[in-house]
């Protein structure tokens, strides 16, 4: 089964990703050809500082940062 989220990174990224209790699963700087898989309690809190540098995937499926996207920030929230 594929991952709740799945981040993958073609260049320098930062990424924040918490779960419902706050509990952090991811804070870090991202480089080229950076992945993670992440599973959590839902509702997930997704912050990436470069989107330009980031693909995502929720559930499997490709999912489009720019409508979440502010001076190249994606912030959203999986539920």
């Amino acid at each position: 089964a594929a991952p709740t989220l799945a981040l993958r990174f073609n260049g320098t990224s930062w990424a924040e990703v918490t779960d419902r209790g706050g509990k952090i699963l991811l804070s870090q700087l991202n480089s080229e050809g950076a992945e993670h898989a992440l599973d959590g309690e839902l509702p997930l809190t997704v912050v990436i500082g470069d989107a330009n540098f980031a693909s995502v995937e929720v559930r499997g499926a490709v999912f489009n940062l720019k409508p979440f996207t502010r001076n190249n920030v994606a912030r959203f929230i999986i539920k």
